[in-house]
């Protein structure tokens, strides 16, 4: 059912205008599946690109209003899922900091210093298990350099 002459010509105001018979037209090429609507029975109607977003916008599916009641609700519900994950994280970080071997500070490694320390911890236990040797003496290197 498509035109068989489709032809998009720049209009003075920047918008396009489309010259073809009246009936179906294709596709637009930068939004597939959404129909020019800017021709009339005359087919030299003028499209901006406000009023052509606009016209793409009202092909597409329109969500259902939700009251505010609904709104809430769905609001809250998030807030306790995001809560539950922030409090799976500070867990996380608790038995991170119960395993790496500190110092009695006063006041709790922040998340930074416990994946920080837990970093030089890792490192210092691969060194233990597998050590550098030096090439030229052969000799093991202890340190981090």
């Amino acid at each position: 059912n498509m035109p068989t002459a489709l032809t998009m010509e720049k209009g003075p105001e920047g918008g396009y205008c489309c010259a073809a018979a009246a009936g179906s037209f294709p596709p637009s090429p930068a939004s597939p599946g959404f129909p020019y609507e800017c021709c009339g029975a005359g087919g030299a109607e003028l499209l901006s690109p406000g009023a052509r977003l606009k016209a793409l916008g009202s092909a597409r599916r329109r969500r259902r209003a939700r009251s505010e009641a609904e709104l809430q609700q769905l609001r809250q519900a998030a807030n306790v899922r995001e809560r539950r994950r922030m409090q799976s994280i500070n867990d996380a970080f608790e038995g991170l900091r119960s395993h790496i071997p500190t110092l009695p500070y006063e006041k709790r490694l922040s998340k930074v210093d416990t994946l920080r320390l837990a970093i030089g911890y890792i490192n210092f236990l691969s060194e233990l298990r597998f050590p550098r040797r030096d090439v030229r003496s052969g000799q093991q290197v202890f340190g981090f350099g």
